[in-house]
This record gives structure tokens, sequence and C-alpha cells, in this order.
């Protein structure tokens, strides 16, 4: 073999070495890119909504219990400051002031029905339009966003005896959960792209 033939086979392999290293590199970024791209799309369009209709529902759950507190305590002074100056002034108070006291209850009541269920709604129509995007540990919870949504309904539509329900030990309790899960996959997702 001359050296010219030798070099020929040098060069060639260094080509095709340099074609598959190419290849190689070029493969690897876009399974990375892929991966970025999943990540995303999972944060974006699942997890981080999620985390903010969730949110939403944690805030004014807390906010409700604290105003009825509050309301409970405001109008207990109210009373005892009229209870000195007579009955007749307890009752004036108590017929001027009760129609506002009531309609803050009844928005309490009533925001329940009108913000917070629909807001579970829009949690279950998320986590089933999205399940691709969720992860096994986030969707095997499911079946408990269904009962606890199913179980209001029942109660709400007045197809749900009292007894039942209370049989039933029916609170937010057996989401939490679910909502772990999320926040810690949020989190997750957070991290893992940060560190792209």
């Amino acid at each position: 073999m001359h050296c010219s033939d030798l070099t020929a086979v040098i060069s060639a392999t260094a080509a095709l070495l340099g074609v598959f290293v190419g290849g190689w590199m070029a493969a690897l970024n876009g399974k990375k890119e892929r991966r970025h791209a999943l990540l995303m799309k999972k944060l974006e369009e699942f997890y981080g909504p999620f985390n903010g209709i969730r949110s939403r529902i944690r805030v004014k759950s807390e906010l409700r219990p604290e105003i009825s507190a509050l309301l409970n305590k405001s109008w207990t002074q109210l009373i005892e400051q009229a209870r000195p100056l007579g009955p007749d002034y307890m009752k004036e108070v108590s017929d001027n002031r009760a129609p506002e006291y009531d309609r803050m209850t009844e928005y309490n009541n009533n925001q329940f029905v009108s913000e917070l269920l629909p807001a579970y709604k829009e949690l279950l129509a998320l986590l089933i339009s999205k399940m691709h995007l969720a992860d096994a540990s986030t969707y095997k919870h499911l079946p408990a966003l269904i009962r606890f949504i199913e179980v209001w309904d029942r109660w709400l539509n007045k197809t749900l005896p009292v007894e039942v329900l209370n049989e039933l030990g029916h609170t937010e309790k057996s989401l939490y959960p679910l909502y772990e899960d999320v926040e810690r996959q949020f989190v997750n997702l957070q991290e893992s792209l940060s560190k792209e």
C-alpha cells in the first residue's frame, strides 16, 4: 500500500468518523430539545394552570371561614354594645344591621356553588383534557377528584341525604394527595428546566 493510498484511507475514515460524531451529537441535541419542549409543555399547559386554579380555590376557601368568624365576632360585639341601651335599641340595631350581615353570610354560602365548585370542575376538565401531560403519579388521583365533585353535585341537587353525606366523610382532605403531587411536579419541572 502506498503512502497516498494510506492517506486516502485515513482521510475517508476521518470523514466517516466526523459524519458519525456529528450525527450522534445532532441526535443528542434533538433529544435534549424534545425533552425540553415536553417539560415546557407540561409546565405551561397542565401543571402551571392546575396550580393557578388550585391557588384560587385555596385563597377563597381560606378566606371564607376567616370572614365568617369576623362576621360572628362583629355581630356579637354589635349586639353586646346595644344590650345596655335596652331591648328596643337592640331590636332596632338588629333590624337595621341584620340584613347586611345576612347578605355577607349568603355571599359566603353562594360562593361555593357559583365559584368554587366550578373551579373544581375546571381542575377536572384540565386533568382530563391534558392527561397526556400528567405524570402517572398525578393521573392516579383522578378518581378522588371525580368523586369529590360528584358528591357535591348530588348534595347540591338534593339527591343525597345529610346522613349519607356525613357517612361518606366527604372533605377536601381527599384531594390533598393530588394537590401535593401537582405542587411537587410543578417544582420538579421548574428545577429541571432551570438546569437545562
